[in-house]
């Protein structure tokens, strides 16, 4: 025949596999313990509550003999323990000052209980713990209350623990008076209410959570909408400058992007290499295009102040948060591979490796447009001129994508 004492442990040893089952092996709570750090405490608790009431149902098994001082002192431990994780709890959730000057009133109280209840009122340390339990589920609930109406966020919360601490006070009275059904002290009430705790904080993190997510997507939508919009206000202006610059920036923004497509470079780096081409001439925007429209014939005066068009965008650029991870694709991007490019004459790979790209869509496409200074190419011709600069102003492996990628895409 089975012990009555037995049958609260298995019940509450059932709840409490429950409770571990529920915050061990579903991976969203093991998520939420990352983003809550109340969850570690209410979770280390149902760990260690499992093996206590593990070892409080092996007590009643024949063959397995537990002496009873043993057991009422793991028992206390685990009261003991406990009641530091509650306190835990309690304190991520208000936070207050008040409240940790109460901790340190708590371990005063309880060498005091231990003390005064063994020695002075010959009260067993089971006895004793039960007295400092209800002293401290008490003192729980004023400092809950005092912090209640200054937390309405986490109030729900907190409702609940003074509605678990009322009836683990009221476990312990009758465990104190009905000797006969052991009740460890109350502690077993939160294994029963652990699960449907976690439960309910899961749907409240995962639809906050999704909220988030959504607030957030708009955001972007509305930062990517403002984005877009500079940008083309830039490339406006610029091409406003001279006729024939007139869709150069796209031309050479989207040849820019088809190369990196076939270099296998990843979305983000596209993001990144298409906005570059689209500032790549953001520095016409200083030099007066105007004079040299009617110009057949540049002379070496008048390149020398265009070749200051990178050095301008770059400081342009370096001034705007928004667009200063733009500034060394737009300085460099009149760089050649062997060194005898503008504006500093660096060469090879030294040479960011965007500016290369935006380099080789720059020249193709300023070639196929028609120039103040002289007609357009033919495709054919451009790319005879492309493959001419290869190894010299054109990296040579760049050259070879290229060719492979605007002979497809471009006719």
């Amino acid at each position: 025949m089975i012990s009555i004492n037995v049958l609260p442990i298995l019940f509450v040893f059932a709840f409490s596999l429950w409770s571990l089952f529920i915050f061990i092996l579903r991976k969203d709570f093991f998520e939420m313990v990352a983003i809550e750090r109340k969850f570690l405490y209410v979770g280390i608790f149902v760990i260690f509550l499992s093996l206590v009431y593990l070892f409080g149902v092996l007590r009643y098994f024949k063959g397995i003999n537990i002496p009873s001082g043993i057991y009422i002192n793991i028992g206390g431990s685990a009261a003991v323990l406990c009641m530091v994780g509650i306190f835990a709890y309690i304190h991520s959730l208000i936070n207050s000052r008040f409240h940790f000057i109460a901790g340190i009133v708590y371990v005063a109280m309880f060498i005091v209980f231990s003390v005064l209840g063994v020695s002075m009122f010959g009260l067993t340390f089971e006895k004793t713990l039960h007295f400092f339990m209800i002293f401290f589920l008490s003192g729980e609930i004023i400092s809950i209350i005092m912090n209640i109406k200054k937390r309405l966020n986490i109030a729900d919360e907190l409702v609940l623990a003074v509605i678990t601490f009322l009836i683990m006070i009221s476990m312990n009275i009758l465990d104190m008076i009905f000797t006969e059904i052991t009740l460890i002290y109350g502690i077993g009430i939160i294994s029963l209410a652990v699960p449907f705790y976690f439960m309910i904080k899961h749907k409240q993190i995962r639809e906050h959570t999704e909220n988030e997510i959504i607030t957030l997507n708009e955001i972007t939508k509305k930062e990517r909408s403002s984005f877009s919009s500079s940008i083309n206000m830039i490339v406006n202006l610029v091409e406003s400058k001279n006729v024939f610059l007139k869709g150069h920036s796209e031309m050479v923004s989207f040849l820019s992007t088809l190369l990196g497509t076939h270099l296998g470079l990843s979305y983000s780096d596209l993001e990144e290499l298409e906005t570059a081409a689209l500032l790549h001439d953001i520095g016409f925007v200083g030099i007066p295009m105007e004079e040299y429209s009617h110009k057949r014939i540049i002379n070496f005066e008048d390149f020398e102040k265009i070749k200051k068009h990178p050095v301008i965008g770059a400081e342009i650029l370096q001034k705007s948060t928004l667009f200063s991870k733009y500034t060394e694709y737009v300085l460099f991007h009149h760089e050649c591979w062997d060194g005898t490019g503008y504006p500093f004459g660096i060469k090879g790979e030294k040479i960011p490796f965007f500016s290369r790209i935006i380099q080789i869509a720059d020249s193709y496409a300023a070639l196929t447009t028609d120039r103040f200074y002289r007609s357009a190419l033919s495709h054919e011709d451009a790319m005879v001129v492309i493959k001419t600069g290869k190894g010299k102003e054109f990296d040579p492996h760049l050259v070879d994508v290229f060719f492979k990628c605007v002979n497809m895409g471009v006719k």
